[in-house]
């Protein structure tokens, strides 16, 4: 007696991906291979990403494979029922309190009203997920707490209005950004 044919039935395609925020989608279809792009996924999905992604719709097709994973909880059930619905501040200042921050020295000169010359210059303590955001993210991180510094006057001249030169950072992006990943993975693991 000959069995009938196997009939297999057809397999569902996976959900489409929800993505955690519309900037990381964006950056994506705007720069999918771009190494920074690439270690910025490393990082928020604990994962690198497949060689053969190279597009788009590739990456976002593997994503939606990927388990959701939920990072492990340090924090008593409790004390995260209590965290919910704080503010983004109140998160950052947790990881600095934990010691989950790089600090990176900013300095912005310039000068006011009568040419008084002055500089600001601070060590900021950047959390880890200031990193995760990406490089404009971490920039507008540090010159908003740069701004907010006390300024140390220097020489006096007579002019009007004033400027500053901008934000300078003494180590570049992409050096603090491989520190910050060695952190993430060991805060993660």
């Amino acid at each position: 007696m000959t069995q009938p044919p196997a009939i297999e039935a057809p397999r569902p395609e996976p959900p489409p991906f929800a993505w955690p925020s519309q900037d990381l989608k964006n950056l994506i279809q705007l720069a999918p291979v771009s190494p920074y792009t690439r270690a910025l996924l490393r990082i928020k999905f604990n994962r690198p990403v497949p060689e053969n992604c190279q597009t788009f719709e590739q990456i976002e097709n593997w994503l939606a494979t990927l388990p959701l994973m939920l990072p492990p909880s340090r924090y008593p059930v409790a004390q995260v029922r209590a965290w919910q619905g704080n503010s983004e501040y109140e998160r950052q200042r947790r990881e600095i309190d934990n010691g989950e921050f790089l600090t990176v020295t900013g300095r912005i000169e310039g000068y006011e009203y009568r040419k008084e010359y002055w500089t600001k210059e601070t060590d900021v303590k950047v959390p880890l997920s200031v990193f995760e955001e990406g490089e404009e993210a971490f920039r507008d991180y540090i010159e908003e707490r740069v701004r907010d510094s006390d300024a140390d006057y220097g020489d006096s001249d007579y002019a009007d209005g004033g400027e500053d030169d901008g934000l300078e950072i003494d180590e570049g992006f992409e050096e603090l950004m491989e520190r910050a990943e060695e952190m993430i993975a060991q805060r993660d693991n």
